[in-house]
């Protein structure tokens, strides 16, 4: 009993972390598309993503 309710916690868990980092970086790369429309150079990204870091 207590290893299904482990493993159902540690499953619910899991899909919480993927599902966070699922959105991140689907937002981050709407973020880069709309930075690549406006003109951004490559450096302009890496500049950006490190100081959002």
């Amino acid at each position: 009993m207590f290893l299904f309710i482990s493993w159902a916690i540690l499953l619910v868990a899991a899909f919480g972390i993927y599902n966070i980092l699922n959105v991140t970086v689907s937002q981050k790369l709407n973020d880069i598309a709309i930075l690549k429309a406006n003109g951004f150079s490559e450096s302009g990204f890496e500049i950006i993503i490190l100081m959002n870091a």
